[in-house]
């Protein structure tokens, strides 16, 4: 582009900044089209309000001397001005751009019905419903109604119910429909001719008789009312139409308008000539009516001033302004509101101004007192023309393109043109009006605080001279601000800060309108520019054969795939059977494709259990009915004692005993819970029966040992409540340990409508004086016999349900039933029981959390799967029990204990298996922040040793290492290891899963044996996931590279003697668990004398040996670090491994200590001072079971070795699609985010596509103001961007995820479609540019969507892949819209850019065809949405590092529109545009060069200290301010270059963000949140960068952004060690 805009964009005026703020912003700020500034499209079937019309101006013509088609300046002149001259309703639509380059937005033309011969102003009619077919045709009416109301235009309809036209001279005319003299008033009391007396006419003679001899109707009569009202119910329902303009309305009687006004909705205007009197009248009639007037006292009062002529008479008088300010005050008297009213100082009834006042001044003043005066302003046509002509003969009617034609380069048109875009832009319909100063010459008001306005009727005389200034008061609105002059006059006044200003009037009479200095547009800001061709042609050509062809390539690509799948090409046979409905060969059959899809679910698939009979009391429930013993599941209840209150549990503990007087062991229960209240009731799912021999057999891991060890190790009486498996029962399902021994009670759980009881068997050790007795209050039913030790925990989504459903429920009977008051909850099993019992303030509850990384939760995806869960456990669904049960989205089983302990136990309660997973706890599990930072204790879980005494000192060390030293050579022999004592052997037993970094030592390994030659390792355990499998195989590849160093035991059960052989072999024991809660197999390895090398996370770190800590989820950075402590442990002194060993030989954890000290948690928590409702159960449809099923196994289920193969080869397969899919979505999201907030050139772009758009660009060679520029086109885009990025984050919650991306894909085709017809109709570029922008944000919710269906991609793993590739083909279109720029250089023909956007359309068009195939997505993107529900506390909760990321991102957003807008000043524009693109290349260059580095091994290696690096990488802008001011044009293209690269700093403090959110809400939150704020502030760093202007501003900017970034920058690193998910 050769030349750089000089014209500057209208700021918005000083508002509160509310979303309307900004759509008015938005709206005001499209001046590009011919016609105006204004263009709000309106809707003709919504009816408009009052308040519509404050922001409109009328322009008045008359239809038949405004336009006629082909006429213009110089063309013949009318003939004979009493007559038709030609003009017509298609003239106005061929001028309707002349009309709206006033900045006037609506039209009030002649009337429409059929007149009398010489009725060519359209007040005599003869048929209300014909037309006058001198103006044209219907359809001619019909496309000038339909083109205003496209262009946003009001439209007046003028209609006279007064009087009929000249018909014949008989009394009745021929008039239809109104044919009868009854329709017609009389001549009683009339003049001559039926007329109105010339003199002293009463106001009945003026409502009944004729004006000017026009037949009068009767308006009283009711045919006549009918008839008038039914025509305007059809006309509104015809054409669009705004406002009713009531001719001659003061000669209808008054009482007729009030009822009018109720038989329509539209707007009216009552013409009602002569004083206020009259008016008063049609006040008094109102009722409530809400019509308004075309105020003829308004006009005099107007003309009494301005036109020194009286306001009846209108003979010449001596100016007298005083008038407007007593007109004003009797209408408002009388109850008017002249905001609503019609302000004018010319019609086409009166006079021209400019005939009966030659003074080209005054009606400058006139005019600004018409259009920014309180009522809504008339402009009749000709005005801007500069028009005169009295009413004899016609001249004020005269056609206008014969005086001067259609000049948009008259004053008066510029004048009219400026005054009303002001008007629009300042909003002053609704701005209060306040009389400033009043005289006879003068007139000073203003409109609240955004325009003094000071008119002047001149006539000044040597008597009565003008003054030299206007001392003016009251202007507090106004205090401390420089005021200017609007019209270009140069004159500035400061009003002093007590809201005074001495105004100098103008020397020559011209009006002022004083507005803030910095809204003061330039002259050539209100010059319209000529218009470049539309190429609808070309455009509507290209958009249908691209899209055509697109969507003919996708279906032949999808019959090439369906052909290659086939492996045959048979199309005519295909087309054959598609014809008759049937699948072709090869395809799969309708029926197939339909299970294929997994249809989702609906209201219909949903079944309603009807049992509600069944379901829980939650106030009385555990004290119901109980069956008789033996009793088993299914069994009657029938014959049971009535139930017992629950308020009397005391007497029934004694009842109970009574019931079973043979039962020794209840009356020893019954007589401990007596004794001791505090008794507490261990609930778990793993634990021992010592007495029974059942130890292990009950046991899953660690948590079944702590368990026994409370049992063994108790100090007073206790209670374990679990379910009995397998192993307690004979084949024949009978209790081997219970056979003679009846149930102490049954009791009843239910599960989505199907009732199970629970016997509950009572068992307890062998006692003696020193040891307290346990009770083992065992609970058996059929979901829990079926499990044995290693299916406790069977995660199968129905099934596991159930079990806690009954074992919940269960529990809550026994608690209740035995007014058991402690209970001690072992991890979440049980912790629901709370749900089941009646509000107990004394209840005092503790959780042990084991393993709180498993919490009990499900997924509540949808309204149907939300039901179902909620039916499954039992509870009733209501907002109440949701606040107790969901977190986070989703049905949390420690909800209700967490919520239990905030509020009866002041958040004391939970305990943590040891201090620093206590720590880890409350940081990490958000569920666990409503209790009190701190209220996580930690004790470390106690162990003994199983095998007698440990070596003490001296010859009994020596021996034992010498066993060990033995023990070694023995392994090393039996596994094929290369044999001596002087290797090192570094072992990991136990389960090969994700969670103990097994992964990571198989990574490790080949660095350590390639830096220690002497080191061996050992891995050896059951393989427990998919992470174990691939450790396996790694291992094995590292065992081939170093034979004799490694031996891979993984699938291999080791216990028994080879497990004693392998623990005393160990020289180390490797623990690099990903989190580890306490961890057992340390301390056994410990207690063997090997050394621990590991990872101190949770309770490792307890005995001696070499640690690291991990604070990236990243498995190469583990393994790292892994490498690195292992190899300073192999480098070590022997005589510090002998140290070491020993210190762990004599390390010990007494159970006695820990029993002790959850002694003292307990006194803690007894120390404290001290109607439900049922829904019907609701099954799940068989598509929702069938998902959650696949999706809980997909996650859950065991690993087994015998299915390896095939489970390895499925998954790689659905990891594979995976990726493509999301590969896919990646693409598409970035193509969405063309116009991002962060890539200014594709969005300046935008801005330069059309010559048009060159009058709202900003200003930068002069010094705009700071309001200028947040009001440019770029602004706007930012503000309509940020604004629809909340609307879209706002639909990605309401949609699942598959509607939306559908929905984003077709904004997608929207949005390049805009941009391309952006070119081809450059007249509406702007609108399309803006459109485009609410498109761009679609992207936003789509980066949560991405991976929804790979939940086992880390964010650290694989986030900074993602990066790189959305953010490389983000940037690399914003390359490609710069090259199209300044490849145009603002010619008409963007060739290059076309060819560009075809491409995009094709690509965008196959996306949304693909994403709206049925299987294009998993059913993770229909079931699996976004829940807002518990998301805010998740981010207020102690989250300050993603605050921290935000405020970078929206510093660095400041910087680079300030950047940008200050090389905009100091550099010609084409070298401001190869800047863009060479900072735009850049972007792609490192935006490509990061993503390869952080996933490439020395990335993973330098992990997080690279991450850090980046993201506080300073002097970035101070470098780029030296090259751009100092270094000349190549300065600026190295700067360029600069910046761009080191841009990856933003996306770098993203990324680190992304670590410390913890779910997907979350991270769309806090991502949107940046949107928005990035947007607002590019928009201030554009204003401040614009508004410098001096070298040192810039460098204090410069100097303190980088100030502000480095503090910022080192806050974000230590709150990122802080709160990142991934640290230990």
């Amino acid at each position: 582009m050769g030349t750089r805009p000089r014209q500057a964009r209208a700021p918005p005026p000083p508002a509160p900044p509310s979303l309307v703020c900004l759509l008015a912003c938005l709206l005001a700020c499209l001046p590009a089209l011919p016609a105006g500034a204004h263009h709000t499209p309106t809707d003709p079937l919504v009816t408009p309000t009052w308040d519509d019309w404050s922001s409109r101006a009328v322009y008045q013509v008359l239809t038949d001397r405004f336009a006629a088609p082909g006429r213009g300046a110089g063309t013949a002149p009318c003939a004979d001005l009493s007559n038709y001259c030609g003009g017509s309703w298609a003239g106005i639509l061929e001028r309707l751009d002349y009309i709206q380059g006033l900045n006037l937005n609506a039209i009030w033309s002649s009337p429409v019905s059929l007149n009398s011969y010489g009725g060519y102003h359209g007040y005599w009619p003869t048929d209300l419903t014909g037309l006058n077919t001198y103006f044209g045709s219907q359809e001619d009416l019909a496309d000038l109604l339909h083109t205003l109301a496209e262009r946003g235009l009001f439209n007046i309809l003028d209609v006279i119910f007064n009087h009929v036209g000249y018909g014949s001279d008989v009394h009745t005319p021929v008039f239809r429909p109104f044919g009868s003299p009854e329709h017609f008033n009389g001549c009683e009391g009339c003049g001559p001719n039926c007329e109105i007396p010339a003199q002293n006419a009463t106001l009945e003679q003026q409502w009944d008789c004729r004006v000017s001899g026009l037949p009068d109707l009767n308006q009283s009569h009711p045919y006549v009312r009918q008839q008038l009202a039914g025509w305007v119910r059809s006309m509104q329902a015809q054409y669009s139409i705004h406002l009713l303009r009531m001719d001659a309305a003061g000669h209808v009687r008054p009482d007729f308008w009030p009822w009018f006004a109720n038989q329509t909705s539209l707007p009216i205007w009552l013409e009602v000539f002569g004083d206020s009197n009259l008016t008063a009248e049609y006040e008094r009639a109102r009722g409530g009516a809400t019509y308004s007037y075309l105020s003829m006292p308004l006009y005099g009062a107007a003309m009494a001033c301005f036109a020194n002529r009286d306001p009846y008479t209108f003979a010449p008088i001596t100016p007298d302004c005083r008038m407007l300010s007593a007109t004003r005050r009797q209408l408002h008297a009388m109850g008017a509101d002249t905001r609503r009213m019609g302000a004018f100082c010319e019609s086409h009834d009166q006079d021209r101004f400019l005939w009966r006042r030659n003074d080209m001044p005054a009606f400058r003043n006139a005019l600004a007192h018409t259009l920014l005066r309180e009522a809504i302003p008339v402009i009749y046509y000709g005005a801007e023309q500069g028009m005169d002509g009295w009413m004899t003969g016609g001249g004020n009617r005269a056609p206008l393109w014969e005086h001067g034609g259609y000049s948009v380069f008259h004053p008066l048109y510029t004048f009219i043109r400026t005054l009303a875009w002001y008007r629009w832009w300042m909003r002053l319909g609704v701005e209060p009006f306040q009389e400033v100063f009043v005289d006879s010459h003068s007139y000073v008001f203003s409109r609240g605080g955004k325009v003094l306005v000071v008119l002047t009727a001149g006539n000044y005389t040597p008597e009565d001279p003008r003054p030299p200034a206007y001392l003016l008061s009251g202007l507090q609105q106004f205090a401390g601000t420089s005021l200017c002059d609007a019209l270009h006059s140069g004159y500035c006044v400061t009003v002093g800060p007590n809201g005074s200003a001495a105004v100098e009037p103008s020397p020559v009479n011209e009006p002022l309108v004083l507005v803030p200095e910095d809204w003061v547009r330039p002259p050539e800001f209100f010059t319209l520019l000529p218009a470049r061709p539309v190429l609808w042609q070309r455009g509507l050509t290209i958009t249908f054969a691209t899209c055509a062809a697109a969507v003919l390539a996708f279906l032949l690509g999808l019959y090439g795939l369906h052909c290659w799948r086939a492996r045959r090409f048979a199309p005519r046979a295909d087309l054959l059977a598609a014809g008759r409905g049937q699948a072709g060969p090869g395809t799969p059959a309708a029926s197939d494709r339909g299970h294929q899809r997994g249809a989702s679910s609906s209201g219909s698939a949903l079944q309603v259990a009807r049992s509600t009979d069944l379901r829980l009391s939650l106030t009385g429930l555990a004290l119901g009915e109980f069956p008789r013993s033996g009793a088993g599941e299914g069994a009657s209840t029938s014959g049971e004692p009535p139930p017992l209150r629950s308020a009397r549990v005391l007497e029934y503990l004694e009842v109970l005993k009574s019931r079973r007087p043979s039962t020794c062991l209840l009356h020893g229960l019954v007589d401990s819970l007596k004794a001791d209240p505090g008794l507490v009731m261990h609930v778990c799912l793993e634990y021992a029966v010592p007495h029974l021999g059942l130890t292990s057999e009950l046991m899953y891991g660690g948590l079944g040992k702590v368990v026994e060890t409370f049992i063994r190790c108790a100090t007073r009486p206790m209670i374990v409540c679990a379910p009995m498996y397998r192993p307690f029962f004979s084949e024949d399902g009978r209790p081997r340990h219970f056979a003679n021994t009846a149930p102490i009670m049954t009791v009843p759980a239910v599960v989505n409508g199907s009732k199970h009881l629970v016997d509950v068997f009572i068992t307890a050790g062998p006692t003696n004086g020193a040891s307290p007795p346990v009770f083992f209050l065992l609970l058996s039913a059929g979901v829990f016999r079926r499990r044995n030790r290693s299916t406790i925990y069977q995660h199968a989504s129905e099934e596991e349900l159930a079990f806690f459903s009954v074992f919940n429920q269960a529990v809550a009977h026994v608690a209740e039933s035995l007014g058991v008051a402690s209970l001690q909850f072992h991890d979440y099993h049980g912790a629901l029981s709370l749900m089941y019992l009646p509000p107990r303030p004394h209840l005092r509850a503790m959780l042990v959390a084991h393993n709180a990384d498993y919490n009990g939760t499900w997924h509540l995806g949808s309204a149907e799967r939300e039901a179902w869960v909620y039916s499954m456990l039992n509870i009733p669904l209501t907002p109440h029990t949701r606040s107790l049960c969901e977190h986070a989205g989703r049905f949390n089983m420690l909800r209700p204990l967490i919520e239990h302990m905030r509020l009866w136990q002041q958040g004391l309660g939970v305990v943590a298996v040891s201090p620093r997973y206590a720590l880890r706890c409350w940081d990490k599990f958000s569920v666990m922040w409503a209790l009190p930072r701190g209220a996580v204790g930690g004790i470390l879980n106690g162990l003994e040793a199983e095998s007698g005494e440990r070596p003490a000192e001296g010859a009994e060390l020596a021996c034992f290492f010498g066993r060990k030293a033995s023990a070694k050579i023995a392994f090393q022999l039996a596994k094929g290891l290369q044999v001596g004592e002087h290797h090192r052997m570094l072992v990991f037993l136990g389960r090969i899963t994700h969670q103990k970094g097994c992964d990571i030592i198989a990574l490790a390994a080949a660095d350590i044996l390639r830096a220690c030659p002497t080191a061996q390792i050992v891995m050896a355990g059951p393989v427990g996931d998919e992470y174990g499998e691939r450790a396996r195989v790694l291992l094995d590849k590292v065992a081939a590279e170093f034979p004799g160093s490694v031996w891979n035991g993984a699938g291999q059960y080791i216990a028994g003697e080879d497990k004693d052989q392998l623990c005393m072999a160990a020289d180390f024991f490797l623990c690099p668990s990903r989190f580890e809660p306490c961890g057992l197999a340390d301390i056994e390895f410990g207690w063997l004398g090997a050394v621990q090398i590991g990872h101190n996370t949770g309770g490792l770190g307890k005995m001696p040996g070499f640690y690291y800590t991990a604070e990236l989820d990243c498995t190469e950075d583990q393994a790292l670090r892994l490498a690195g402590a292992a190899l300073k442990a192999l480098s070590a002194p022997r005589k510090e491994i002998r140290r070491l060993a020993e210190q762990a030989l004599q390390a010990e954890f007494p159970p006695s200590r820990m029993v002790r000290q959850y002694e003292r948690q307990w006194g803690r928590l007894h120390a404290l001072p001290k109607a439900p409702l049922h829904r019907e159960g609701v099954a799940l449809g068989p598509a929702e079971k069938s998902f959650y099923s696949e999706t809980w196994l997909d996650d859950n289920v065991p690993y087994s070795a015998a299915e390896a193969p095939q489970w390895q080869a499925r998954r790689a397969q659905q990891e594979h699609l995976g990726w493509a899919r999301n590969l896919l979505l990646i693409v598409m999201q970035a193509r969405c985010a063309l116009g991002a907030v962060m890539h200014l050139p594709s969005v300046l772009s935008l801005l330069w596509w059309s010559d048009c758009l060159k009058a709202g660009s900003i200003q930068y060679q002069a010094t705009p103001s700071f309001g200028s520029i947040a009001a440019s086109p770029t602004a706007i885009y930012f503000y309509t961007y940020a604004g629809s990025a909340l609307l879209f984050q706002a639909l990605g919650v309401l949609l699942c995820p598959l509607r939306y991306i559908q929905l984003a894909a077709c904004f997608n085709v929207i949005s390049v479609l805009l941009m391309l017809w952006a070119l081809w109709a450059p007249q509406a570029a702007e609108v399309f540019y803006l459109l485009n922008a609410s498109t761009a944000a679609s992207w936003g919710p789509m980066a949560a969507f991405i991976f929804l269906d790979m939940p086992r991609v880390s964010v650290s793993q694989h986030g900074p892949a993602v990066m790189g590739v959305s953010d490389t083909l983000q940037r690399a279109m914003g390359v490609v819209a710069v090259m199209a720029l300044i490849r145009s250089q603002g010619s008409a023909d963007f060739f290059a850019f076309q060819a560009v956007g075809i491409v995009l359309l094709v690509l965008a068009i196959w996306f949304a065809l693909w994403l709206l195939r049925p299987a294009a997505l998993s059913p993770h993107f229909r079931h699996c949405r976004l829940r807002l529900r518990g998301a805010a506390p998740l981010l207020a909760r102690a989250r300050r590092a993603w605050a921290a990321a935000t405020a970078i991102t929206s510093l660095d957003s400041f910087a680079s529109g300030f950047l940008l807008s200050t090389i905009y000043k100091l550099k010609f524009e084409d070298d401001t545009q190869w800047y863009m693109l060479a900072y735009a290349l850049a972007l792609v260059a490192a935006s490509a060069a990061l993503g390869v580095l952080l996933m490439s091994r020395l990335g993973r290696r330098l992990g997080l200290r690279l991450m850090y690096g980046l993201a506080a990488l300073p002097g970035v802008v101070l470098l780029q301010s030296i090259l751009v001011m100092y270094c000349g044009v190549a300065g600026l293209y190295i700067a360029a270059t600069v910046v761009g690269a080191l841009h990856v700093r933003t996306s770098m403090v993203g990324l680190l963000c992304l670590h410390t959110l913890p779910t997907r809400e979350t991270f769309t939150l806090v991502k949107t949140l940046q949107v928005v704020l990035g947007s607002l502030v590019i928009v201030l760093g554009l204003a401040a960068g614009a508004c410098t202007d001096s070298l040192g501003q810039i460098w204090a900017a410069a100097c303190c952004y980088e100030a502000a970034r480095m503090a910022l920058a080192a806050a974000l690193v230590w709150l990122h060690r802080r709160e990142n998910i991934a640290k230990p």
